[in-house]
């Protein structure tokens, strides 16, 4: 009996074994599959980072091009591409919810600007356009900030809505919410930078900047994060929208993007002097200055 025992104990004790071996292997194979697969999936978005290096690439070009042509918009340019980096950076230390979706809303919204400007270059740009008049007023002495701050306002008060709901139709355009707020944050600590480069370009900013802590960051700060939340609210309205409607809200939005464009060119009666001195005491020489803020 205990005979018959033991061999009963040692046959279920085989099984067991047998199929912790089975278990065990099963879940190998299935380790070894998602480690394929995260490495499939890491191949395809080093692939995608190589657009955004495109992008990059072609930002510089745009600097190159605004020096040569004494064009100011290469100011706005050189924020575009500290800003770029910075994104893909974050896409490649999976910061994003969806990266690979990322690349692509980061291409397609860049593609925005660099169209305008291709189609400006060939004299083929509709005047109508608020990038039309971002690329003309670059032809002008003005402060660096409101350079800066014409190019935020255009690319993300008229080109932002329509990169959002081009990345993500529809009632899809909510799964992209978290990642739109992420790229606020990255924005919002590309400015510390930015500041010090305007900074040591612009003394009487970097007074101001000393007798009022923050000032600047304030101003890029609040510009960018107002308008980005106008267009946030402006993709979400397409979205609902019928295709008539969309139409009637792009008009809209470009009458904005018009309307504070002269704001930012002419602030108010007090503000006009103030913008005009920082102008005039800021650092002569636009190679100097783009190799400082394209650093």
């Amino acid at each position: 009996m205990k005979k018959e025992v033991c061999i009963y104990r040692h046959r279920n004790m085989g099984r067991a074994i047998f199929e912790i071996d089975v278990i065990f292997n099963n879940f190998q194979s299935i380790n070894s599959t998602h480690c394929r697969m995260e490495k499939i999936l890491s191949t395809a978005i080093e692939e995608d980072l190589k657009k955004i290096d495109s992008i990059k690439d072609r930002l510089e070009e745009v600097i190159r091009w605004g020096l040569k042509t004494r064009n100011r918009n290469g100011y706005f340019a050189c924020l575009y591409k500290n800003i770029t980096g910075r994104v893909k950076d974050a896409i490649q230390k999976n910061e994003f919810e969806d990266g690979e979706r990322m690349v692509a809303f980061v291409v397609h919204f860049a593609n925005y600007y660099l169209n305008a400007l291709e189609k400006y270059t060939a004299n083929s740009l509709d005047p109508s356009s608020p990038w039309y008049q971002v690329f003309e007023v670059g032809k002008q002495k003005r402060a660096i900030v409101q350079h800066m701050l014409l190019g935020v306002n255009t690319h993300i008060n008229f080109d932002l809505p329509n990169t959002c709901i081009a990345i993500a139709p529809g009632e899809s355009l909510l799964s992209l919410c978290n990642d739109f707020v992420k790229i606020n944050s990255i924005l919002s600590s590309a400015i510390k930078e930015v500041e010090d480069q305007i900074f040591s370009i612009s003394p009487l900013l970097a007074i101001t900047g000393k007798l009022m802590p923050k000032f600047e960051r304030q101003i890029l700060n609040f510009s960018i994060n107002v308008a980005r939340c106008k267009s946030w609210e402006c993709a979400c309205l397409q979205a609902l929208a019928s295709a008539e409607e969309q139409n009637e809200i792009r008009e809209k939005s470009k009458e904005a993007t018009l309307e504070i464009a002269r704001r930012i060119l002419s602030p108010g009666k007090l503000a006009n002097p103030f913008i005009w001195l920082v102008s005039l005491l800021e650092v002569k020489g636009m190679k100097r200055n783009l190799k400082v803020l394209n650093s």
